[in-house]
């Protein structure tokens, strides 16, 4: 039994393996993927008192209900994208991270130095903001979206080289 979970242990691992092979050869994959995360999926969301909160990702806003003037949503509003930049930049350094690291497998630490910085800000403000939240009384996450450093560490375990081991 221990021997068959093993088995199929280890073809999990060659097929993620391969795939990363495949990553490898063509970075323009990474490229697409990590950049599309970065530029579309949301990276925090925010308290701004008074039971307002926003949801913000590099080039969008859901703004509820009504933040710096805005509410709903904002695409590509000029108005609001220095915030959103603001926040989101270290978002953009993972990124260059994750492609630095599938191009050239050498500096994991970087790459993960830079995953903590990317929530780090979004963390940051939601614990400066917490007994303000408890004080309104409202129930609502406040704090890091993931989706992006989940995919991009996924992408760098799959990025990384196999270390064969020797039969003796």
């Amino acid at each position: 039994m221990l021997e068959g979970v093993k088995i199929k242990i280890k073809r999990f691992e060659d097929r993620l393996h391969n795939l990363g092979e495949v990553f490898r050869e063509s970075l323009n994959k990474v490229v697409l993927l990590i950049g599309i995360v970065t530029l579309v999926a949301p990276y925090g969301t925010f308290f701004h008192g008074e039971g307002t909160i926003s949801i913000l990702a590099l080039f969008w806003a859901v703004l509820l209900p009504e933040v710096w003037g805005y509410s709903g949503l904002q695409v590509f509003n000029l108005d609001i994208m220095p915030q959103t930049l603001a926040f989101g930049s270290l978002t953009i350094v993972y990124a260059i991270a994750v492609i630095n690291y599938c191009k050239n497998p050498k500096s994991r630490r970087l790459v993960l130095f830079t995953a903590v910085l990317s929530v780090l800000l979004t963390t940051l403000q939601a614990m400066f903001t917490y007994d303000m939240i408890l004080r309104t009384g409202l129930q609502f996450y406040i704090g890091p979206i993931p989706i992006q450093l989940v995919i991009g560490l996924c992408l760098v375990y799959v990025c990384t080289p196999r270390i064969e081991e020797t039969p003796w």
